[in-house]
C-alpha cells in the first residue's frame, strides 16, 4: 500500500517580500499570500485528503484552512512542522545580517550543513524532528492522501531526507511560496518524489523559475 504525501509552503508574507528572516515568528500571510492560498486550495479541490497537517504557525495555517475550505477535514497543527529558530536572526533582513554576520552569513550560504548559531537551531536538528514526523505519519495512513503545510526550510529538508541526501545539497532544491510538492510512501521501498516546486497553478512558466528563493 502507498501513502500519498503532498507537502505544500504556505503562501507570501511581508517578510518573504522584503527578505527578512522569518522563523519562529508568528507572520500572517500578506494580500498576495491569502491569494495564493485560496489559488492552491482550487487546484487542489479535486484531491481527496483524508488528513492535513501544518506548521502551528499562522502564515501555515492560514494555508492549511484554505486548503481545507469545503472539506471535511480540517487543519492539524503540529510541531514537529514549525519553521526552523532563527534565534537573533528573526526579523532581520539578508542585508542586515551580512553585516552583522559576515562570517555565518558566509556559512549560511555556502556550506549550510555547518550552520549554527547560539540561541538557534541546526538544519540537522529540524530534520531529525521533522523527517521522523513525516514517516511516521506516513506509516499510520497507508492507503491514504495527506497533506502537511510547512515552510520552505523545513520542506526542503524533508525533500533532501526523501532523496537521501545531505544537508549540504540544502540550496540544490528551491521551494517558492505555496508550492507544492508530491511524494509517496511505501513500507516496503520508502519515499519516492514525484513533484518538487509545483507552482504553475500560481505563476506562468516564464515568472515561476525567477522567483528568489527566500
Amino acid at each position: 500500500m502507498l501513502t500519498e504525501l503532498f507537502l505544500i509552503r504556505h503562501g507570501e508574507t511581508k517578510w518573504n517580500k522584503e527578505l527578512v528572516f522569518r522563523g519562529r515568528s508568528d507572520i500572517p500571510l500578506n494580500e498576495k499570500g491569502l491569494s495564493q492560498a485560496e489559488t492552491t486550495g482550487a487546484y487542489l479541490q479535486k484531491v481527496d485528503f483524508s488528513s492535513v497537517y501544518c506548521s502551528p504557525l499562522s502564515r501555515a495555517k492560514q494555508t492549511a484552512e484554505a486548503i481545507c475550505l469545503e472539506r471535511k477535514v480540517k487543519p492539524q497543527p503540529c510541531a514537529a512542522f514549525n519553521d526552523l529558530s532563527f534565534g537573533p536572526w528573526e526579523g532581520k533582513t539578508l542585508k542586515e545580517l551580512t553585516t552583522l554576520y559576515p562570517d555565518a552569513i558566509k556559512t549560511w550560504q555556502n556550506y549550510p550543513h555547518r550552520h549554527y548559531i547560539s540561541g538557534a537551531e541546526t538544519l540537522s536538528e529540524a530534520r531529525k524532528r521533522a523527517s521522523a514526523e513525516m514517516e511516521k505519519l506516513a506509516e499510520v495512513n497507508l492507503g491514504k492522501t495527506i497533506a502537511i503545510v510547512s515552510h520552505r526550510v523545513v520542506l526542503k529538508l524533508l525533500l533532501l531526507e526523501a532523496l537521501n541526501l545531505g544537508d549540504e545539497a540544502f540550496w540544490k532544491i528551491q521551494q517558492d511560496t505555496c508550492c507544492i510538492n508530491v511524494l509517496q510512501y511505501s513500507d516496503k521501498d520508502g519515499f519516492v518524489v514525484i513533484k518538487i516546486n509545483e507552482t504553475c497553478h500560481l505563476e506562468n512558466f516564464a515568472e515561476s523559475f525567477r522567483q528568489k528563493d527566500f
